[in-house]
């Protein structure tokens, strides 16, 4: 439920009676029942669920209240209430006023004998929700179409089993409309009515179900096949029990199984409500002699397995329950229509001060468990901006009442771990902060982070993280750099319009590696200039001359201009998709620092100003006046763009048609000349 609020605003969670089934409402749209058929009630509701603030009773404006609903029926994105009156054969509006109480409004006739259970649905898929009305007095089903004013048309009757008990929605033949299952108390039957569009409904199908006197009906998909199956609760000697017959997904039910929930079960909600993912039970109970009127909530432990029940004291003769957020805390309340006494006992599910909580997830950097980032939801990790051999893991930084955290991480890779010693991570760390490393691969995921006060996943849990995030993995060539091709150490970067002296080097034996994303399976160089060559690496790291096992084969590269292209490749042998072409010219000269001399073989320094520079600058050498010399501009690609014989100190135009970007200047004649970078700018 948490989830539907935060991403859809105005949204508003409806349950209906002893539903699992989950309907998501705004003012002018209602959302599809989705793929599956499913959704589920208040999934990553936050609450510990056997804690519940006293009941608040209210008086309704009908007689022998037996049913009630949640939904935003006058589009003012409050939840409001529907309760039908099984003494006056009414349905009635219980506006809510944004303050946590309620406002009666009209009462509408149903034209059916005692109405009980009820639920709503946009059954004519105009926007506004629609109620329909299990009628145990006239053996039928009432569908109320609803309108804007939060007002009701006049019933229409379909025919089911004898004494309709409950009633669930879902979509059983997965058509995107919502479906009705009725259970039929004297029959022993659940009634399957499918939609046919605009309020109309097919003749029913009915199909026997496990045990006597069924009085209760939930739409879940229980089996995990995205089919929505429907789950009875029988209160008959011998057989206090809820049955599951499992959805074919064409409209159909099959054989299912039957599990214990307690004495004299009625009504039964589902809803998570202590935020760890898995479905929990409330069921109303009838009580005996001696024991009051209750509902009972059961935590659900996975596989169809539930834990004791707590129970909390509601009105006399509670008839049904329901399941949404009344008061905005995002945590699933309780709603109960008590016959008898004629009132709703509304239940507030506690605060969750004390409970462990996850308060932001990190990616990490499993090489040296340096932070990356956060990752949120919607977050896109590309690939590109890491290396080949690149690392990663998810961490949990939680609350200090957290002392366990589960991942579950699912799509084109997926993970299950439960973490009980800090830092939490995604594939563990041991000792604590060695991360395990995980190399994702492309594609859409999803992650869910769960907070434990206990070890190994025990104990009360807190707020459930759900996130979704995308990892992008395309071949990219992220920069150049000379490698000492005797022991694989970093000479220098290598960018372009470089000059590359030998004589200020380490090492004359060189290679020149390829830096490129992970998504990166092999790179193909293509070096023109003084010398040529062509070489397409598979293997990390990429290199111009080749390498085994990280032994490189050296390359002292003759003097002059080069230009190099390095093309990444998704797969090996330069085979997949293609990257993008990374091109770059360098020069490469060999002169010791003393040959750095004016023309008549003095020590001279050579200053440009300003650099950078626009369409001029003005060129000054040191030391006497000793005539013209030649100045040369080379470009990024070696195009001479400029050369003429100037004074030692004079002012030199370009002009504006020369393109902005890194230049070289060179100034003197033969061996005895100086270089120097420019950089023209806009």
């Amino acid at each position: 439920m948490r989830q539907s609020l935060l991403r859809m605003g105005a949204a508003l969670v409806r349950v209906h009676r002893l539903s699992f089934f989950l309907t998501v409402h705004w003012r002018h749209s209602i959302t599809r029942y989705g793929q599956t058929g499913l959704l589920v009630i208040g999934l990553w509701g936050s609450g510990w669920g056997q804690c519940f603030l006293p009941a608040l009773n209210l008086n309704t404006a009908g007689h022998r209240p037996a049913g009630v609903v949640i939904g935003d029926f006058n589009g003012d994105r409050r939840p409001d209430l529907a309760v039908t009156n099984s003494g006056s054969n009414t349905v009635t509006l219980l506006l809510n006023n944004g303050q946590g109480s309620f406002s009666q409004t009209i009462s509408h006739p149903v034209d059916g004998l005692a109405p009980g259970a009820l639920v709503s649905g946009d059954f004519n898929q105009d926007g506004w929700l629609d109620v329909a009305v299990a009628n145990r007095g006239s053996n039928n089903v009432s569908v109320l179409l609803g309108n804007r004013q939060g007002a009701f048309t006049k019933a229409i009757n379909l025919a089911v089993g004898e004494r309709p008990q409950a009633i669930a929605v879902g979509d059983f033949n997965a058509d995107q409309l919502g479906d009705l299952a009725v259970v039929n108390y004297t029959s022993n039957t659940v009634s399957v009515l499918l939609n046919q569009g605009q309020g109309r409904f097919a003749p029913a199908v009915c199909y026997q179900v496990y045990g006597r006197n069924p009085n209760s009906v939930a739409v879940a998909d229980f089996n995990g096949d995205t089919r929505p199956d429907v789950a009875v609760s029988t209160n008959g000697y011998s057989s206090e029990n809820v049955s599951v017959l499992f959805g074919n997904g064409q409209g159909g039910l099959g054989k299912g199984k039957f599990f214990n929930v307690g004495y004299r079960p009625g009504s039964i909600a589902v809803a998570d409500f202590n935020g760890d993912s898995l479905l929990d039970l409330a069921v109303t109970h009838g009580g005996n002699f001696s024991d009051p009127y209750y509902v009972g909530v059961l935590l659900g432990k996975g596989q169809g397995e539930f834990g004791p029940i707590t129970s909390f004291e509601v009105g006399a003769s509670p008839q049904q329950v329901a399941v949404g957020d009344l008061d905005g805390d995002h945590r699933s309340d309780l709603v109960v229509a008590n016959n008898e006494s004629n009132t709703l006992s509304l239940l507030y599910n506690c605060p969750t001060s004390s409970l462990p909580s996850v308060v932001d997830v990190s990616l990490i950097d499993a090489g040296d468990g340096q932070l990356i980032g956060p990752l949120t939801d919607g977050a896109q990790i590309d690939l590109r901006s890491f290396s080949a051999s690149a690392t990663f893991s998810i961490q949990a930084n939680t609350s200090a009442t957290t002392v366990s955290v589960k991942f579950v991480l699912s799509g084109p890779q997926s993970h299950t771990q439960v973490e009980s010693v800090p830092p939490y991570a995604l594939l563990g760390d041991f000792p604590p902060g060695t991360f395990k490393g995980w190399k994702p691969i492309a594609g859409s995921y999803r992650l869910q982070v769960t907070p434990y006060a206990g070890l190994n996943a025990s104990g009360p849990a807190g707020q459930s993280l759900l996130l979704h995030f995308t990892v992008i993995n395309s071949p990219a060539i992220l920069g150049l750099q000379l490698l000492n091709a005797d022991n694989g150490n970093i000479v220098e970067p290598l960018t372009d319009g470089q000059v590359v002296n030998l004589d200020a080097l380490p090492t004359r034996v060189l290679t020149i590696q390829a830096q490129a994303s992970a998504g990166t399976r092999s790179v193909r160089f293509n070096l023109d200039g003084v010398q040529h060559r062509t070489q397409t690496e598979s293997v990390v790291p990429f290199t111009l001359f080749g390498n085994t096992d990280h032994s490189f084969r050296g390359w002292t590269p003759p003097l002059g201009r080069y230009s190099l292209s390095v093309t990444p490749f998704s797969q090996a042998a330069a085979g997949g998709s293609q990257g993008a072409l990374l091109t770059i010219s360098f020069t490469v000269i060999d002169q010791p620092a003393g040959s750095r001399l004016g023309v008549e073989g003095q020590q001279r320094g050579l200053q440009v100003h300003p650099n950078p520079f626009k369409d001029s600058f003005t060129l000054e050498q040191a030391g006497p006046a000793d005539g013209a010399r030649s100045v040369v501009l080379y470009d990024g690609v070696g195009r001479k763009v400029y050369e003429q014989r100037v004074e030692s100190q004079q002012l030199i135009q370009l002009g504006a048609g020369l393109a902005p970007g890194i230049y070289l200047l060179e100034v003197g004649e033969g061996p005895r000349f100086q270089r120097q970078k420019l950089l023209k700018i806009p």
